[in-house]
């Protein structure tokens, strides 16, 4: 048997595998935060309303107007996911969606939400998906 090692959390694991098992059924837990923290559902919408831009952590913080920390904190709590890695998920779920529902190529999708290359988000992609972003199309179309 052979040993390796993950270049990834095993939560981050756990919520690829949940997303990939359920689909938009995982994102009961956002939705749920939406109701119970105002910090973090502005959190939320601020993410999914900029999603296909080049979005960092800190222009969350800066939209919801709260300390980085406690927002770290509160999201991760309510949500399971760093505020990175929940951007992360839905920039990628915004790039397969377009995958499916354009004729753009790779390229074009990678620069039109602010990747200088595709290389970069193929590599995410892949990690996320299992699969490379064209073999994905060609499967799901």
């Amino acid at each position: 048997m052979k040993n390796w090692t993950a270049p990834f959390a095993v939560r981050t694991l756990l919520l690829f595998v949940t997303l990939l098992l359920f689909g938009v059924r995982a994102r009961a837990s956002t939705d749920a935060a939406e109701s119970r923290d105002v910090e973090v559902a502005k959190a939320i919408a601020f993410i999914r309303q900029r999603a296909e831009t080049k979005l960092g952590v800190e222009d969350v913080v800066d939209a919801v107007n709260i300390s980085r920390r406690r927002l770290y904190e509160r999201f991760n709590q309510i949500v399971g996911l760093t505020l990175h890695e929940y951007i992360q998920q839905q920039r990628l779920e915004r790039f397969a969606r377009r995958l499916l529902e354009s004729e753009q190529t790779v390229s074009e999708i990678a620069y039109s939400i602010g990747e200088s290359t595709d290389k970069n988000i193929a590599r995410q992609f892949k990690a996320f998906y299992g699969t490379t972003p064209t073999a994905y199309r060609d499967k799901h179309r």
